[in-house]
């Protein structure tokens, strides 16, 4: 993160030359717990994605499972209806309505609403990782903005400490 984002570089360097050579080594000082700060966001966005990494890699595998299940699961759902009709046919209500009752959700309902639930988790996983790699993004640019400013800063703290130039021999009429 800039600690000067609103100025140019040129605005800066005319900022830092108007400072004290203390006061420029205090700035100066204080940019290690800043970057410090900015790795260590880094670093926990660098967990966040290891592990929505491997939940959605989970997910994936568990769709890739689900997915061979589908013609198992149209067999049952075959055997569900034809068992459906017959309880439909039924003419006394009460036992058409405990016999459908009894029967549950159709295997196919079942395999539609976990591939949602699945697919789901992976989009959720995936907006996650997106999310994390956009902020570790951007905490980059703030670090490179960060060193920018650092070099200017050493820069006029080196040009600070080198000695005056006094006058010389020829000036002085020797």
């Amino acid at each position: 993160m800039s600690k000067f984002p609103l100025k140019t570089p040129a605005e800066l360097r005319r900022y830092f030359n108007q400072q004290s050579l203390d006061k420029l080594i205090e700035i100066n000082h204080s940019y290690e717990p800043h970057f410090v700060s900015l790795d260590n966001r880094v670093d926990e966005l660098k967990k966040v994605l290891n592990e929505a990494g491997t939940r959605r890699a989970y997910f994936i595998g568990r769709q890739k499972a689900h997915l061979k299940t589908y013609e198992a699961t149209a067999i049952h759902e075959e055997s569900y209806q034809s068992t459906r009709n017959e309880v439909l046919m039924e003419t006394n209500q009460t036992d058409r309505n405990l016999g459908l009752k009894a029967m549950g959700i159709s295997p196919m309902e079942m395999y539609e609403y976990e591939e949602r639930s699945i697919s789901e988790e992976i989009s959720k996983t995936s907006d996650e990782i997106k999310r994390a790699n956009d902020a570790i993004l951007v905490l980059e640019q703030k670090k490179r903005t960060a060193v920018s400013e650092l070099r200017i800063l050493n820069d006029v703290i080196k040009e600070k400490r080198q000695p005056m130039p006094g006058p010389t021999m020829n000036q002085l009429g020797f």
